[in-house]
């Protein structure tokens, strides 16, 4: 509740601005936090659970009504999304990983295509990656 006053409050800062009407707003983060859950204290990068790979995605566009995308969406995307956004050319094919997200933040009404996302967690030790097909994701 906190973090999503103190967003709200810097998005009412950029609002008020005369240089808000051109300026583009993302919050999120590269992993979640454990807060105890499944025993681990304040703590990442030993395992793969719910609360450690659900981060925020806030974005911003002026003009763009806000809405909630009910689908999964990755921070890889964040890049082809902010090139469309600011109407500059995507590199050419295979610079970039991620898919533009632009349809989703100008579209309030959908439709949302469903999309795999995948989860990369290296250790000095292991290395854990999972899709879609995979089960080392531990819900909840």
């Amino acid at each position: 509740m906190v973090h999503g006053q103190a967003v709200g409050r810097l998005l009412d800062h950029v609002n008020a601005q005369p240089w808000g009407k051109n300026t583009i707003v993302v919050v999120t983060s590269d992993h979640g936090e454990a807060m105890n859950e499944h025993g681990m204290g304040f703590q990442h990068g030993f395992e793969v659970w719910e609360p450690l790979v659900r981060v925020p995605l806030v974005i911003r566009v002026p003009g763009a009504a806000p809405h909630h995308v009910p689908v999964k969406r990755s921070v890889i995307d964040l890049v082809p999304t902010l090139l469309d956004l600011m109407r500059v050319p995507q590199p050419p094919a295979g610079e970039l990983s991620g898919q533009s997200l632009a349809p989703d933040v100008t579209a309030p009404e959908g439709p949302y295509d469903e999309r795999d996302v995948y989860i990369d967690m290296r250790t000095a030790r292991t290395r854990t990656c999972v899709g879609p097909s995979s089960t080392a994701l531990r819900p909840e």
